[in-house]
């Protein structure tokens, strides 16, 4: 028999149990020392990897928001891509800071959208650099997030303020909209785009280039609510009115303007004294189109009944003047140059158009006065219609109007936008 820690008959030297558990022990700690760096970076690996996967989701989430920004309607190539870096820089992702970069394509360069003329691709990218991960990937990791929207819905609005600063559309006190299947849109990039004052209302949607100004007990109802928006184009913006007669018509007096003979339709033609409706008086105007200079009067109970195709142009410093209960009954034409225009100014007027003192106002069709404002107080209304499209710089309401947009065969040019829609 052979005892530990002596030697062999050969001579040799046995090795002890302790000395063996001492070799295997420093072999292990060995191995354990070559093999740290290398779990040390599999884990440091495994959390950069993960924070590259939240930064990206992040990064999509931005891409996303700057292709539905980038998709506005009516913004040229500059503005979708000043529109999409915009959205992308409030998300995190500054285009030029940190190497980040953020594109815009139309079309998109791949994808199922890439010969589509309309679709809009946003593409986010920006490189990190890895910690202790870098012992096996040494150049920065560059993540990217991709976005693609395409045209969706159309939105249909009924009102438009056209300024571009201040505020565009005002409700005072007690004043109310209803407008249940149609957009209320102020193109004001101002803070305080729309004004509402106490106990006012909006019971619609509402589009706004801007933001809002509410009083405590101003309600806004409707869904949705969209602010700090793309403005809208103006419609009517590339209509050409037709130009007025050089002739005058002999249908009213040359020195007060009223009709010599209100028991026949009135005709179309360039009214030079302006046109005033005696009090009481119950007129007809033909199809056509009407140009009033100077003053256009109704006065107290007077009304109008012009539905067969109407357009009435204010051609020349207007003063407009709507007397207690008066009734308005206005279909605009549905054909021809002026189709779908009720009641316009021409461009070069300024100055406000007031309707007030309980009018009743059946418009089907546009009110379109481009560079002045337009007040509705009183107790004015505009219910009864089914397509009624008022478009003016600026909007004051102090009273309850209603407005539709069920213009099917109206032949309004729509004030709209196209809702861009995620497709990839």
């Amino acid at each position: 028999m052979v005892r530990m820690g002596r030697k062999n008959t050969a001579g040799g030297r046995i090795i002890g149990f302790r000395h063996l558990k001492a070799n295997v022990s420093g072999a292990i700690a060995i191995q354990f020392a070559v093999a740290l760096p290398v779990l040390v970076g599999f884990a440091a690996l495994s959390i950069e990897i993960t924070t590259l996967f939240v930064q990206q989701k992040r990064m999509q989430r931005a891409a996303d928001a700057a292709a539905v920004s980038a998709g506005a309607t009516g913004l040229t190539t500059a503005q979708r891509l000043d529109a999409a870096r915009a959205i992308a820089a409030e998300n995190g992702f500054q285009n030029g800071t940190k190497s980040t970069s953020v594109l815009v394509n139309s079309p998109p360069s791949l994808g199922n959208y890439k010969t589509n003329a309309f679709a809009q691709e946003v593409v986010i990218s920006r490189p990190y650099t890895l910690g202790l991960a870098r012992l096996f990937i040494t150049s920065p990791v560059t993540v990217r997030a991709r976005a693609v929207t395409i045209p969706g819905r159309q939105s249909t609005g009924c009102v438009l303020a056209l300024a571009t600063s201040g505020t565009g559309l005002t409700i005072n006190n007690n004043g109310s909209i209803a407008n249940l299947n149609c957009e209320i849109v102020a193109n004001s990039p101002s803070a305080s785009a729309l004004v509402m004052l106490n106990n006012t209302s909006i019971t619609g949607p509402v589009y706004l280039a801007g933001g809002t100004s509410l009083s405590a007990s101003a309600v806004i109802s409707g869904q949705p609510l969209t602010t700090y928006g793309a403005a809208l184009v103006d419609p009517y913006a590339s209509v050409s009115l037709p130009s007025a007669p050089t002739s005058c018509t002999n249908q009213t007096n040359p020195s007060t303007g009223q009709l010599k003979n209100a028991a026949t339709p009135v005709q179309p033609g360039r009214f030079c004294n302006g046109l005033v409706i005696a009090a009481n008086q119950a007129v007809t105007f033909s199809a056509g189109v009407y140009f009033i200079d100077g003053t256009f009067e109704f006065k107290n109970n007077s009304s109008l009944t012009a539905t067969g195709g109407v357009t009435i142009i204010l051609n020349s410093a207007p003063s407009f003047t709507l007397g207690n209960g008066v009734s308005w009954r206005l279909s605009a034409p549905t054909t021809g140059t002026t189709a779908g225009l009720a009641l316009v100014s021409q461009r070069n007027l300024s100055g406000t158009v007031s309707f007030a003192n309980g009018a009743s106002l059946l418009i089907e069709g546009a009110l379109y006065l481009p560079n002045m404002g337009v007040s509705f107080s009183g107790g004015a209304q505009t219910s009864g219609a089914n397509c009624t499209q008022l478009i003016a710089r600026t909007i004051s309401v102090t009273t309850a109007l209603s407005f539709k947009a069920d213009c099917s065969g109206r032949n309004v040019k729509p004030i709209g936008r196209t809702q861009p829609v995620l497709s990839e």
